[in-house]
């Protein structure tokens, strides 16, 4: 297996890494060709500064999209027009038909489209759905979830319901093996350009609820 990287910063450092050690990464391509170049030396990998140039140039089997959001619906048609695999951060895209187009393509080609919800392969996560499915404690008929957080400072173009939200979101539906037939959901911004607090919930069939609060303000740090 061969994979490439578009995008070397924020999450990218940590993707480089992993899959360096696994033995899979065989380039690395970003716009700022410096952050490129240190990526490439570091892991001894071929590094590029445009998508178009990786393309021309390398053989390989999936790609890691960890790029600015805005930038992943066209770097993601692109792969997935070459018959790639590709695995994207989240979030996906900034439109769900966005969305919905990458995952028509996909299938069209008949190659992996992933996204980046993480929680998915938490330990944590992962014995509460093992208890839920078992049914060890009854049905599951409600589940809170509480983040604060400073910024991460790579976070530019994005608010906190697409950053953080998003994992919350898709646990929920997850956990509930089903998806929201009712959302309300309030959020404003005090100190960043996009929103930096939310609170959502999520209404599921027989009045099972999901109940989610995120911040970008509060000084110290809670993921519960």
């Amino acid at each position: 297996m061969k994979i490439v990287q578009i995008g070397t910063g924020g999450w990218g450092k940590n993707h480089a890494r992993i899959l360096s050690e696994l033995g899979v990464l065989v380039a690395v391509c970003d716009s700022n060709l410096e952050r490129s170049k240190e990526y490439g030396e570091k892991y001894s990998i071929n590094y590029y500064e445009s998508l178009d140039k990786l393309l021309d140039s390398e053989e390989f089997d999936g790609a890691f999209v960890v790029t600015p959001t805005s930038t992943h619906t066209e770097i993601t048609m692109t792969l997935l027009e070459a018959k790639k695999h590709v695995f994207v951060e989240k979030p996906m895209t900034y439109k769900s038909s966005d969305g919905e187009k990458l995952a028509k393509l996909a299938e069209k080609n008949k190659v992996m489209l992933m996204c980046g919800y993480i929680e998915r392969f938490n330990p944590a996560v992962n014995i509460v759905k093992k208890i839920v499915n078992e049914k060890k404690f009854g049905d599951l008929v409600m589940i809170e979830f509480h983040r604060e957080n400073r910024i991460p400072p790579h976070i530019k173009d994005v608010g906190i319901i697409y950053d953080t939200s998003v994992h919350d979101i898709d646990t929920a539906n997850w956990l509930f093996n089903d998806m929201p037939q009712v959302v309300f959901a309030r959020a404003g911004k005090i100190k960043h350009e996009h929103e930096d607090f939310a609170s959502i919930m999520l209404g599921y069939k027989n009045n099972k609820v999901a109940i989610i609060s995120s911040n970008w303000i509060t000084p110290k740090k809670e993921q519960k």
